[in-house]
């Protein structure tokens, strides 16, 4: 009897010993740790490993779950955790890894951080997306219009006298604006710098070289005589109450903030002719046509302001404009009709 007692509690302590065993081959503890655990995360055991912290048990084959270690893809934060090994007995791992941080790669202007993302289950998912060219970077930069491009040197002369300009209410000046319509601060320049109509509505900063203020004003006409001309209330801003100045100008973008381009249609345009102003440009125009299937067709600058060209047709049309710095825009769905002005949508970018 005592011998049977002895076998059959030999055989309880066997039994025991295998389903533990058994148990511990699988690497499921009930989140209890083994001294014994190999180094690669089977048993449980928190460890390294190039796909982050180890989480509960896994199988062999598995690669331990948990919080991921190592730098996300040029960030400074954790990648999201592993491939989530199996656990109480195959239920997929808890994939805890937070993705992302600062991003350091970097877009047209700025750089983006990207957004961490929650590894779950049986993997880690990678946080975020980094800026795509011209995206406004995290580090609060404002992005530059795609399309932009380095300005190019500006117009300017030193040291040039400037007379007063007196235009009629009911007349019109040299780049056909109405005299009536004109704002308090506008200028003429000589004839080089008239550039053929191509300076009509250009805007130029003026300084007395004395120093003291300066006054922006868009140009409205042209002068016979070398030097500068400036209305009454742009002349009291440089040289208060003179006739005449010594002056400075340069070439500056027009203050046109989101303002598109707008576009005067003359009277007689017509499926044969068409003479078009283009206003409100925050740099002056070089070169404008009218992009077709067959190819554009160009538009020619006249001394008073306008382009023209005899191969419209009825319309609408799409403008292509390029101003002196080689930016470019399309203005689709232009409509020509005769003595209105059309509203675009298009403008310049700044120049670098």
């Amino acid at each position: 009897m005592k011998n049977a007692h002895r076998q059959s509690l030999a055989a309880l302590i066997l039994g025991a010993a295998l389903t533990l065993g058994c148990r511990s081959v699988l690497g499921i503890h009930d989140g209890t740790l083994a001294a014994t655990d190999p180094p690669n995360g089977l048993g449980g055991t928190p460890v390294m490993s190039a796909e982050g912290t180890g989480g509960h048990g896994a199988e062999p084959a598995g690669t331990g779950g948990g919080d991921g270690a190592t730098d996300g893809p040029g960030g400074s934060a954790p990648t999201p955790g592993g491939s989530g090994g199996a656990r109480d007995g195959g239920e997929p791992g808890d994939g805890q890894g937070t993705g992302g941080g600062m991003s350091t790669v970097t877009g047209a202007l700025g750089s983006a951080g990207g957004s961490g993302g929650v590894g779950n289950g049986d993997s880690g998912t990678t946080g975020g997306t980094s800026a795509t060219d011209g995206g406004a970077g995290s580090d609060g930069t404002d992005a530059r219009p795609s399309d932009s491009r380095m300005c190019a040197s500006p117009w300017n002369a030193s040291a040039v006298p400037a007379y007063l300009l007196s235009i009629a209410a009911g007349g019109s000046t040299a780049c056909s604006f109405a005299g009536k319509d004109l704002p308090a601060l506008v200028a003429g320049v000589d004839t080089a710098n008239f550039r053929k109509a191509a300076a009509c509505g250009a805007c130029l900063r003026v300084r007395a070289i004395t120093g003291g203020a300066s006054v922006v004003v868009p140009v409205v006409e042209v002068s016979g005589s070398s030097g500068l001309l400036l209305s009454r209330a742009a002349m009291d801003q440089v040289a208060a109450g003179a006739d005449r100045a010594t002056v400075d100008w340069t070439l500056v973008p027009c203050d046109v903030g989101t303002a598109p381009v707008r576009y005067r249609i003359k009277d007689g345009t017509n499926a044969s002719y068409l003479a078009v102003q283009v206003r409100n440009t925050r740099y002056p125009v070089a070169s404008l046509s009218i992009v077709t299937i067959a190819g554009p067709i160009p538009l020619t600058l006249q001394s008073y302001g306008y382009w023209e060209t005899g191969s419209a047709g009825a319309g609408p049309v799409t403008f292509r404009l390029t101003d002196i710095n080689g930016q470019t825009f399309d203005e689709p769905g232009v409509r020509l009709t005769p003595q209105s002005e059309f509203v675009g949508k298009g403008q310049f970018p700044l120049c670098d």
